[in-house]
């Protein structure tokens, strides 16, 4: 695995964390519409064995 594909790598998973944050954050302050949390998939697709061994 490259450099770059790392990087590219590592930032995906930055942004999922941070709109994963965001939801739980979202979610603590509305209880009242749950359907709304889950309208967006937390991860776009789960990490492959090679890029878990990464981190």
């Amino acid at each position: 695995m490259s450099k770059r594909e790392m990087d590219a790598l590592l930032d995906q998973m930055m942004h999922q964390m941070d709109r994963i944050t965001t939801q739980w954050q979202q979610s603590e302050h509305s209880f009242d519409t749950p359907a709304e949390q889950c309208q967006e998939p937390l991860a776009t697709r789960p990490l492959t064995a090679a890029e878990f061994e990464v981190l």
